[in-house]
């Protein structure tokens, strides 16, 4: 499912729309979290419209087709919207889902674990707030993102696992070129 999550980011980072279809109709034909996407999509496109002043259609017009492909295509067609709507309630808000080997059941566990990825975060999250040079869409897109993935991770540990490719993706994003200036001095 992470492999699908980067690649349908990298699609929207490198505003290539049409590969947001096929990749979108097998990530949810394959791993079924399209709420988790469709939710970082919203985000997207309303950064870009306040960004940009202006509202996309492509990647959200791609992105449900793509979904309602895996719809149609899917062998379990008749019962798969409520089995997606129950998995994301239900087991994902709803009710508390003891952790299994993909999820942390104590999210203290987790920060303690990820340490090396929740530092450089957290100064990437004050460096896009105080250098208005690097407040692009992208910067600000991976931070929203970031920080929704985060709290929805400590309402509901299942999220903690989609916080950490926006984590690292705004780290890189952001500190990469300060660091090599740096390095350089």
């Amino acid at each position: 499912g992470m492999i699908f999550l980067f690649l349908l980011i990298g699609a929207l980072l490198k505003k290539r729309w049409a590969w947001l279809l096929p990749l979108m109709c097998l990530y949810t034909l394959w791993y079924g979290a399209s709420a988790i996407f469709l939710i970082i999509l919203g985000v997207y496109c309303t950064i870009q419209a306040v960004h940009h002043r202006r509202l996309l259609l492509k990647p959200i017009i791609y992105t449900l087709f793509g979904v309602l492909l895996a719809l149609a295509l899917h062998p379990y067609r008749t019962s798969l919207p409520a089995l997606l709507f129950d998995q994301i309630t239900a087991a994902g808000f709803l009710r508390h889902i003891p952790g299994g080997n993909e999820w942390y059941a104590h999210p203290e566990a987790f920060f303690q674990d990820n340490i090396i990825i929740f530092l450089p975060w957290l100064m990437s999250l004050v460096y896009v707030c105080y250098r208005k040079n690097i407040q692009t869409s992208t910067t600000w897109f991976l931070s929203v993102s970031s920080i929704l993935l985060l709290l929805a991770g400590l309402f509901t540990t299942r999220m903690l696992i989609y916080w950490v490719p926006f984590a690292v993706l705004l780290s890189a994003t952001t500190l990469a070129q300060p660091l090599i200036e740096y390095a350089r001095a």
